[in-house]
């Protein structure tokens, strides 16, 4: 996945949570090589018994395109002659369809739905519908309270509609999502610094909360507690003054809640030895040196 930092949705503009490359890794048109081919369009009795229930050589060829395809990337793809490999066309016309000079033809939305539901039945699965969103959704922003990293996120959900036996959505669908997650989980952080903080330290951790890549930052910190180095602080010199300042004994602390358990724990090496801070939501910290 890319290790570039994600930018942020504006209000026209989407989060970018994979790159074109990765993008069309996930949602493009398997490449086959002609080990692949032979392999994802074996197609069993039942694969066979399927396709043939299509009216017509042209949706039989559709249909057997789509299942080898699903075998491959358990998803589905709208086909087009400009678009299609010509060389799987040519193994299956050679394989399953001898004497009969069919060539490919894009088939009805009707028909398409059709087989695409069928296909799905027969491996186990199903479409993707507008009744599986709140619970993705759900997940989502459950998923944003542990890391808010874009193609961690998208992993995790992938994996959840995957357990569930259901095909993912489009890319579109995934980017909204995760980005009304992540938004809603900057929203929450952000909230009890409005409450907790006296002006100038809450306007400090506004500027670096604002970095796009600072809470992707803070969630590595969290998941990896152990490591002495983390987030490059060296190469991060004004961000690690930002926290120590707003760490250090001269802060307000008398509206502080204690009671929050710590979410967050930042290790800065500092002055010869490491320093341990603690932020709780954002908002609360103690030293634990």
């Amino acid at each position: 996945m890319s290790t570039e930092h994600p930018t942020r949705a504006g209000p026209s503009k989407r989060l970018t949570v994979l790159s074109q490359a990765e993008r069309l890794a996930l949602y493009g048109l398997p490449d086959f090589d002609a080990f692949q081919r032979a392999e994802y369009f074996a197609l069993t009795g039942p694969e066979r018994a399927l396709a043939e229930r299509r009216r017509g050589s042209a949706a039989q060829l559709h249909c057997m395109l789509q299942i080898g395809y699903f075998k491959a990337k358990r998803a589905f793809f709208s086909l087009s002659a400009p678009t299609m490999p010509a060389e799987d066309v040519a193994f299956l016309v050679e394989r399953y369809f001898p004497a009969d000079p069919v060539t490919f033809r894009p088939v009805t939305p009707y028909e398409q739905y059709s087989q695409r539901t069928e296909i799905a039945k027969l491996f186990g699965y199903r479409l993707w519908s507008a009744m599986d969103l709140p619970a993705l959704i759900e997940a989502a922003a459950s998923l944003a309270r542990r890391d808010v990293t874009p193609v961690f996120v998208l992993i995790e959900l992938l994996a959840f509609l995957s357990a569930g036996k259901i095909i993912r959505p489009g890319y579109t669908t995934l980017q909204s999502i995760i980005g009304d997650a992540l938004a809603a989980e900057r929203q929450r952080l952000e909230r009890p610094i409005e409450v907790g903080l006296d002006t100038a330290p809450r306007a400090a951790l506004r500027n670096l909360l604002a970095r796009d890549d600072t809470l992707s930052e803070l969630a590595a910190l969290k998941q990896d507690g152990e490591h002495q180095d983390l987030w490059g602080f060296q190469a991060a010199a004004a961000d690690v003054s930002v926290v120590l300042s707003l760490a250090s004994p001269g802060c307000q602390r008398s509206n502080i809640d204690r009671s929050v358990p710590s979410s967050v724990r930042v290790r800065v090496a500092a002055a010869g030895g490491h320093r341990v801070w603690s932020i709780a939501s954002a908002d609360a910290w103690r030293s634990a040196c």
